[in-house]
């Protein structure tokens, strides 16, 4: 069973060793059949080595022995240091399938990953987490959760979704733009620099949102997160940055106009 360094961290992590995952995050990697080797060294040259197996039913971490005295043979312990029944359903097995896409978008997109933060802690735009005051606690909260499948009809198709009640703080901060008075300002923004726009406005309040959606997708043949937010989710935004560039203030009937239902509170 071939598996991915950062399916076996998110496995460690989820499993309660953060410490073991970081070290073999940081490592270099081998990958041979069911075996993947990795070796840690630091800058003497002087680090840890680890043999993780993973089968059908199982993954086993040894770590290597220190060189015996007077020998050249480096051996592995016959005793496994941690060993844990491969996750094959179940709650379990969709944190791990979290976390895994959160350490692949923050690998192969840290930019729009760490965007995607700020816009939810608690001075963000749109839906935020009002007790969350830095992105490596609204990260963490994320791998903390424990987390389910669901299904939306405003999921994109070939997305899956999840949601959590585990995290506190939620602020759902979408409104109606047709709710709003008519002498309302709006202001075109893309604040992850997706290409697509989002429509905003000040002044609207928020409302409490017990729920986090949580929205994977496929990119580069790897399972990321696309987006994550308190309360459910919305259509996709489909107007472009070419078509309303980033600044452009509208009205209220000119909004509605260009087909804008929803706005997010600034």
């Amino acid at each position: 069973m071939e598996i991915t360094v950062n399916r076996l961290i998110a496995v460690l992590i989820v499993y309660g060793l953060p410490e073991l995952a970081k070290e073999l995050k940081d490592a270099y990697s081998v990958c041979i059949g069911d075996y993947r080797h990795f070796a840690t060294l630091d800058e003497n040259g002087y680090g840890n080595d680890y043999v993780v197996e993973f089968t059908d039913d199982k993954i086993v971490v040894f770590g290597r022995l220190v060189e015996p005295e007077g020998g050249t043979v480096w051996q592995y312990r016959n005793e496994p240091d941690w060993e844990v029944s491969a996750p094959t359903i179940g709650d379990i097995l969709t944190r791990i399938d979290v976390v895994e896409a959160i350490l692949n978008i923050k690998e192969m997109m840290p930019e729009y990953w760490e965007k995607t933060l700020f816009q939810r802690i608690w001075n963000g735009t749109g839906s935020i987490f009002s007790a969350i005051y830095n992105i490596v606690d609204m990260e963490q909260a994320l791998i903390n959760a424990n987390w389910k499948r669901a299904e939306n009809p405003n999921v994109a198709p070939g997305c899956t979704a999840y949601v959590t009640k585990d995290i506190p703080g939620g602020q759902y901060g979408m409104v109606p733009v047709a709710d709003q008075p008519d002498d309302t300002i709006f202001v075109i923004e893309d604040q992850k620099n997706t290409g697509k726009v989002s429509l905003v406005m000040q002044g609207a309040g928020r409302i409490h949102a017990t729920e986090t959606w949580l929205i994977i997708g496929e990119e580069q043949g790897k399972n990321v997160v696309f987006t994550f937010h308190p309360g459910e989710p919305v259509p996709r935004a489909t107007t472009s940055t070419e078509e309303l560039p980033v600044g452009t203030v509208l009205t209220k009937a000119e909004a509605l106009a260009k087909g804008f239902n929803l706005a997010k509170v600034g």
